[in-house]
Order: C-alpha cells, then sequence, then structure tokens
C-alpha cells in the first residue's frame, strides 16, 4: 500500500486541544494484526534481530530497581504485571530472578502457556483482571500507542498497582526529528496498528491525569531509532513496497527477490547514518522513542481534560 493510500484510508487526526494525534477509525482486528505479524513459530524475527529485539529497553532496568526497592520495604519479593507481554521473554527474566510475574495480550497474540510462576491471560489493557493493589511495576511497553482508550489503560494500571508503584511506559516519540523529516513515510506510524500518538508533553499528561507523577523521562533507543530510520527512509523513497525490510527481518518476502535484494543492500548503506541521527536526535531531546517511569500517587478520577 502506497503512502498515498494509506492517508487515504486511514486519516490521522490531531486534536487542538491536548496535542495528541489520533487515528481516524478503528480497524478491525485481522487489519491490523494480520497472521504474519507475530512472526513465525516462537520467533518474531530473524536469530541476529530476535536477539537485539529482547535487549531491555531504556529505563526499563530503573524502573525494575525501584519497584524492587519498594518490595524490600515489606520484606517479600516484587509483583509485575506485563501489558502487552507476547511471548513472555522479559517475564520469564523477572522469573528467574524471583519477581512475581503476570502478563496480558489481546487474544490473537502468542501468549506463554501456563508455566510455573507465571499468570499469563488474554484480555484487554483497558480492562485488567486482577485486583486493586497487586502489583508493585507494571510494564507497557509500545503497546499504549495500540489501544483505543489510553487514558482508561493508564487508569486501569494505577489501580492494580500498589501505592507508590512503578509504571513503566514506552511509545514511538511523534515529536521525534524521524517523525518530522519522513511525515507519511514514518514507519512507527504502522497503520492502522497504531491508534494514537505520543510526544513527551501529550504521554505527561495523561500519566499526570491517571494518578501518576513522571520521574524520568528519555528518548534514547539505539536500536529502534536506526531500525525505524532505516525503514523510513526506504518507505519515502519506495512508497510501493512499504515496510518491506521490516518482512525481510521477520524472513518473510514481501516483494520481490530483486526489489528485498536492493532494500537490503540500502540497509547497509544508511545504517552509520541511522546510528549517527539517533544518537544526535536523542541528545536533543528528539529521538525515536519516549520512555517515561512514573510513580503511583493517588488514584482519582479522571478530569475533564479534552480526549480526541
Amino acid at each position: 500500500m502506497s503512502a498515498a493510500e494509506s492517508d487515504s484510508l486511514w486519516p490521522l487526526h490531531l486534536c487542538s486541544e491536548c496535542g495528541l494525534v489520533r487515528l481516524g477509525k478503528l480497524p478491525t482486528v485481522s487489519e491490523a494484526y494480520p497472521a504474519e505479524y507475530y512472526g513465525k513459530a516462537d520467533k518474531k524475527f530473524l536469530p541476529i534481530f530476535e536477539g537485539l529485539s529482547h535487549r531491555p529497553p531504556v529505563l526499563l532496568e530503573t524502573a525494575e530497581r525501584l519497584a524492587h526497592e519498594l518490595a524490600a520495604q515489606e520484606g517479600r519479593s516484587p509483583d509485575v504485571l506485563d501489558v502487552g507481554c507476547g511471548r513472555g521473554y522479559f517475564l520469564k527474566r523477572l522469573r528467574k530472578a524471583g519477581w512475581g510475574c503476570a502478563g496480558i495480550d489481546i487474544p490473537s497474540s502468542p501468549i506463554p502457556d501456563s508455566e510455573v510462576g507465571m499468570d499469563c491471560r488474554s484480555g484487554d489493557a483497558s480492562s485488567l483482571p486482577w485486583p486493586d493493589r497487586s502489583f508493585d511495576l507494571v510494564v507497557i511497553n509500545h503497546v499504549l500507542e495500540h489501544v483505543a482508550d489510553p487514558w482508561l489503560a493508564c487508569r486501569e494500571a494505577a489501580r492494580v498497582l500498589r501505592h507508590g508503584g512503578i509504571f513503566y511506559v514506552g511509545v514511538p516519540n511523534f515529536g521525534s526529528w524521524q517523525s518530522q523529516v519522513f511525515g507519511g513515510s514514518w514507519f512507527p506510524l504502522e497503520i492502522p496498528r497504531h491508534l494514537f500518538h505520543f510526544t513527551p508533553d501529550t504521554l505527561s499528561m495523561i500519566l499526570s491525569a491517571s494518578g501518576f507523577c513522571p520521574e524520568k523521562t528519555s528518548t534514547w533507543s539505539l536500536t529502534q531509532g536506526t531500525f525505524g530510520f532505516i525503514q523510513s527512509a526506504l518507505n519515502h523513497a519506495d512508497h510501493t513496497r512499504r515496510n518491506s525490510f521490516l518482512a525481510l527481518v521477520k524472513g518473510q518476502r514481501a516483494t520481490t527477490l530483486s526489489a528485498a535484494l536492493l532494500h537490503a543492500i540500502a540497509a547497509c548503506v544508511l545504517l552509520p547514518v541511522g546510528v549517527l541521527e539517533t544518537v544526535f536526535s536523542s541528545a536533543a531531546g528528539r529521538g525515536p522513542i519516549v520512555a517515561m517511569v512514573a510513580r503511583k500517587s493517588s488514584f482519582h478520577e479522571l478530569p475533564n481534560i479534552p480526549r480526541p
């Protein structure tokens, strides 16, 4: 699908009052998450890229440390909920460290089978099936942009967190240099999967309105920034084969062999440029993602802020 066709079928709307950007209409599950989205078997990407995708995102170790300190004050092991747990790689790592682990993802996602010490369920981020004050840490990493009501998802995170609990959120940065330069070719638009697009200011607004005090913010991600730059540049250069490099790293082939080879060569050429852009844009606070660590202060009714 070309960028022009995407703009026509899936328009984006900017809220003039709160600054949030949202998709003009909701896609069906099959439109947003076709079978190839999840990769093959127990892997989403080819081995080298799969390993890179499992590296802890920026600030997550900080969030884990703060949650561990909170639980240690009461002499117990910490409990974590991963919203959008996927195959459970993050949870399996913390389970080995002695954490109590729970996860949730949409029904079409390949969540882990029942494992000792892991409570993974199918469901919705806006209606978490756990009691109030069950967790020390809630993680929503590159999931909030997928949900139809990010306010409700954040309020649910606040509900299931203990007082003083830690909330980690990571989303693509709509205020990044890459977004501004590539426009409709920007890879993290992920039309039609991404329903909302955030900047540091709009994400902070939602968290503050949901009972959280943001403590740390970063826009740094070398892996996502470099890949996003490469794929966005390829999208801009070849509108007819959108996200074809992504298909390649998943072991799929969404185009002809000659075009796939050309995109692979172009990706190698763009690699150092993507690294440099990520370093400089992040240093300027305009990097490819927004990661925030926030602490639950108190749970309260959502104020009457604009909701597009």
